[in-house]
């Protein structure tokens, strides 16, 4: 659970109510007209507040750094009433990846008065308040909030806040717009990845699996090349458990191609009637980053697509990753004779030959064969196959660019 929220909701002119959670309490504010600048003092905490705000001052103006950032109080005028909020960071808690923030409301009611406390992680705040107020802005428009309030939207302080989030520098009117147009969300820090961990259940509402059936698998993915996989049956046996290692440059790919898709996509939702994956990013100083979502092919392709990566990668077909869609048709290799640019197909059952591997292949009718460049790798299932089994001929085996077998290197 959550230990600091915050939702705008009902609001009309003149009139705004924020739901917000801080700790274990709950309640809500009705800050009147906004003569106070709450928003642009919110947006200032959230700006000053920031790890590496002393480092990226480069969009503010000179004299405004120590007159209003950090916005240390915050004092909310409502209706017969006033809310004052006191932060401060909590050096003790803090550490070098993680600023924690000490954040005290007085809610004076007049016939009441209520105190609420709680430490809250800076990154938590920022994230409630800038993904709130960046739905309000941009549904709401900047002229309609002139017209609802009677005073210009602090744009020039949500711009800068949004850049420093989500780690963008704005050169240009252009640039501004389109960090305007798009969806906030708090991009990754700046420091390495380590691994990455994909588990998967294959457990859906549905036909009751076997109880011996593999339902679950554990796939972590270091950036220097080791690969962890545990599988589990749906009654949870360890089936296998095992490492070994990978190509650097193939781990670094897999890790990173992660990283970029959801450095701007946060957020993901289940469907309930299929099974899931959970997705953990960690760095290198030991800050995780957990997604989630439901294991089925998505509408852009990317999950089935890296799925697919990975089981070529990996040399494992029958691997669920994002999509659940375990390789285990027929083998066909689409393969180019030298000088050729037409590609034939061959079937094989060696799961090691990937693409740019040369392998040995039958030709014609009188027991000729050619060396071929495997330019492309497809799975069918026996119903599927594109063409009549009979007709396709077997890949005899697998040799090196040269033509020298594999059996006989190690023979020298």
């Amino acid at each position: 659970m959550k230990s600091f929220s915050f939702a705008i909701d009902k609001f009309g002119i003149g009139c705004m109510i924020w739901r917000m959670q801080l700790g274990e309490d709950k309640f809500e504010l009705n800050p009147t007209n906004l003569f106070s600048n709450d928003i642009q003092h919110l947006l200032w905490a959230v700006l000053g507040f920031h790890p590496d705000y002393d480092e990226a001052i480069w969009f503010m103006a000179g004299d405004r750094q120590d007159e209003h950032v950090p916005c240390e109080k915050i004092e909310i005028d409502e209706e017969g009433s006033t809310a004052v909020w006191s932060i401060s960071i909590n050096e003790e808690k803090s550490t070098k990846q993680e600023r924690i923030l000490h954040m005290h409301i007085f809610h004076d009611l007049n016939i009441s008065q209520h105190t609420y406390e709680a430490d809250v992680p800076y990154y938590e705040f920022a994230e409630e308040i800038m993904k709130v107020v960046d739905v309000f802005i941009r549904s709401l428009g900047l002229t309609n909030y002139y017209k609802e309030w009677g005073r210009p939207f602090p744009l020039t302080d949500y711009v800068n806040a949004k850049a420093i989030l989500m780690r963008k520098k704005p050169e240009r009117l252009e640039d501004e717009i389109l960090l305007l147009e798009r969806p906030f969300y708090i991009a990754f820090m700046d420091e390495p990845i380590r691994k990455i961990t994909i588990e998967s259940d294959n457990v859906c509402y549905g036909p009751m699996p076997e109880i011996d059936e593999i339902t679950h698998q554990r796939l972590t993915i270091s950036a220097k090349g080791r690969v962890d996989i545990t599988t589990r049956t749906y009654v949870g046996t360890v089936v296998e458990k095992k490492h070994f290692y990978v190509d650097k440059f193939d781990s670094k790919e897999l890790v990173q191609d992660l990283v970029d898709y959801f450095q701007e996509r946060p957020l993901l939702t289940y469907a309930t009637d299929v099974g899931s994956w959970d997705l953990t990013i960690e760095s290198e100083s030991g800050k995780k980053y957990v997604f989630n979502g439901a294991l089925i092919a998505d509408e852009d392709d990317f999950f089935s697509e890296y799925s697919i990566k990975v089981r070529k990668y990996l040399k494992r077909r029958d691997l669920f990753v994002f999509d659940g869609q375990d390789q285990t048709g027929l083998i066909f290799l689409s393969c180019e004779f030298e000088g050729g640019s037409k590609s034939y197909y061959y079937r094989t059952d060696d799961e090691t030959i990937d693409i740019g591997d040369y392998v040995r292949v039958p030709v014609g009718e009188n027991g000729r064969t050619a060396i071929v460049e495997v330019v492309d790798i497809d799975y069918f299932e026996e119903d599927e196959v594109p063409m009549p089994l009979e007709k396709v001929k077997v890949v005899i085996e697998k040799v090196d660019e040269f033509g020298v077998y594999p059996e006989d290197e190690e023979d020298e």
